[in-house]
């Protein structure tokens, strides 16, 4: 029987502050970020895959240069899974964990110099419009930076989170003119763009009006315009959970995970329960229930894997991500043998996929899951 790897790993605090690393982690070099952690911080390939979600030959494949990871939420689980610090995730363009390590000063406060050569403002805002965790993407290997001007007042905090939980909970009211699918379908869509490119106030300020549409299509509509109503319903309440889980609004987050499945199961679409499967194991996980989020996981990518016999590559996909957000989770509650067969049963999606599977995510719902959401 194979030796128990202890718990909990470990990286040493000096090593993201090592030249090299920042290098790498400013590159978005994830190869040469793992072989740094294993020559400096002392974890085996099998660890950092277990961390990680990856099997070991995947970690031995990306340290070697023959694969490459591109996708933002495997980014983001593999700063997760290090425990990364805020000032490495966002070396590596990610959100950080605490906003005040972000917080650049007001205007009035900067010292006198040379303008930025950056235009850090969206179009049609003013700079005191840009809101908390909103990044913008600096070319080629240039760091990714948190754009904070002025922080949001308490009161336009409140305001903001009251309108996201009235949403949740409202019951639908008709409206002068029913939106047309391709309308809801397009933001829902616009909705998961806005997520993935980490603009977190721009997407949470149009989720409650697109909540509320999403809602009272799927009480009005019939036939299989209805079944669509709920699958976009279901997209919208996962992206509206990510949100929250990173706002650390765990009550909020609950209600919108649990409406994104709920959703998803009138969708009676195999791959929308899939999906949804995978916000409320992140929240188990965010909440540290790592045994029920291994269960989760596990259960509903087996139910997934049941109810396909053809499926398609996006069914693959979600199928293969399930499997490594059971990984994680098992890996944090020190199940190694769980974690080795979910992820040997991850590899062999992957396989199926017939892709690098280095972006474990379909792209049409890839944009849902910016972190380990």
């Amino acid at each position: 029987m194979p030796p128990r790897i202890a718990e909990p790993y470990e990286v040493p605090t000096s090593l993201w502050h090592r030249p090299d690393m920042l290098t790498a982690l400013k590159t978005r070099d994830i190869g040469a970020v793992f072989r740094l952690v294993r020559q400096y911080g002392g974890l085996s390939q099998t660890v950092i895959g277990s961390l990680t979600g990856y099997s070991q030959g995947k970690v031995s494949a990306i340290m070697s240069g023959s694969q490459q990871v591109i996708a933002l939420e495997v980014f983001e689980r593999i700063a997760d899974g290090l425990h990364m610090p805020d000032q490495a995730r966002m070396a590596l363009g990610l959100a950080p964990r605490d906003l005040a390590a972000a917080a650049i000063p007001r205007q009035d406060a900067r010292p006198a110099g040379p303008p930025p050569t950056v235009d850090l403002v969206r179009h049609g805002e003013d700079e005191t419009e840009v809101r908390r965790r909103d990044f913008v993407g600096l070319a080629g290997a240039a760091l990714f930076s948190a754009v904070v001007a002025q922080p949001l007042t308490r009161d336009e905090e409140a305001a903001g989170a009251d309108d996201l939980a009235a949403a949740l909970t409202e019951y639908p009211v008709a409206g002068p003119q029913l939106p047309e699918l391709s309308q809801l379908a397009a933001a829902v869509a616009r909705a998961k763009r806005t997520y993935q490119a980490c603009r977190y106030s721009e997407v949470a300020a149009m989720l409650p009006a697109l909540i509320r549409s999403l809602r009272l299509a799927c009480a009005t509509l019939d036939g299989d315009a209805r079944l669509k109503a709920h699958a976009l319903s279901a997209e919208a309440h996962h992206v509206a959970a990510s949100i929250l889980l990173k706002q650390e609004d765990k009550g909020l987050a609950w209600l919108a995970a649990d409406r994104s499945v709920h959703a998803a199961q009138a969708s009676e679409s195999p791959l929308m329960m899939g999906s949804s499967a995978r916000i409320i194991t992140h929240a188990l996980m965010d909440g540290g229930h790592h045994r029920a989020a291994t269960g989760m996981a596990s259960s509903a990518a087996q139910r997934l894997n049941a109810a396909l016999s053809q499926p398609s590559p996006n069914d693959l996909s979600v199928y293969g991500t399930l499997l490594l957000r059971g990984a994680v989770a098992a890996a944090q509650h020190s199940n190694r043998h769980t974690a080795a067969e979910l992820l040997d049963e991850a590899e062999d999606a992957g396989r199926r996929l017939a892709t690098t599977a280095t972006t474990c995510g379909p792209r049409s719902v890839r944009a849902t899951s910016c972190a380990t959401a």
